[in-house]
């Protein structure tokens, strides 16, 4: 449910997301290490980096998420201070609470440097490049678009900066 431009989500439990946040920052490096592992087996400079595309992946999304959150949340403070409004998601209740935008970049960022990985893999090894882009950019679009819906439900928490 969307409130004010921001998504309301149910409260999530602490271990819920906590072991999301492990899971959705192991499980791709973990899978991209795999598909390096078949499609080019002995090609140790595919396989690493193939977890380091992938791990950018998650850390790269939560960190376009996080600048772009923290704007989107000032801007619609600064908005609503303007109006006469107190800033804050409107009839918020203690059982929920919003995610900010820019979550949308897990799948951009999976696609784009899944291909890349893959074009590397393509050239440092026995795959052809335009299967390495398929098979790794193929992987990094579903990875992102499995932490965009992880966040989009409110199970992969907001990082927010303390």
């Amino acid at each position: 449910m969307s409130r004010g431009g921001v998504r309301v989500v149910p409260v999530r439990s602490t271990w819920l997301q906590l072991g999301t946040w492990f899971g959705g920052l192991l499980l791709g490096p973990w899978t991209a290490l795999r598909l390096g592992v078949v499609l080019a087996p002995g090609a140790d400079a595919v396989h690493v980096l193939s977890v380091a595309g992938f791990a950018g992946i998650f850390v790269g999304g939560l960190l376009i998420w996080m600048g772009i959150g923290v704007i989107t949340v000032v801007v619609a403070g600064i908005r609503q201070l303007i109006r006469g409004r107190r800033p804050g998601v409107e009839g918020l209740q203690a059982s929920e609470t919003f995610v900010p935008r820019g979550y949308r970049a897990f799948p951009l960022l999976g696609a784009v440097l899944g291909a890349g990985t893959g074009f590397l893999a393509g050239l440092l090894s026995p795959v052809t490049v335009v299967g390495g882009i398929l098979a790794w950019g193929g992987l990094g679009l579903l990875y992102g678009g499995l932490l965009w819906a992880a966040a989009h439900h409110g199970y992969l928490p907001f990082p927010e900066p303390e």
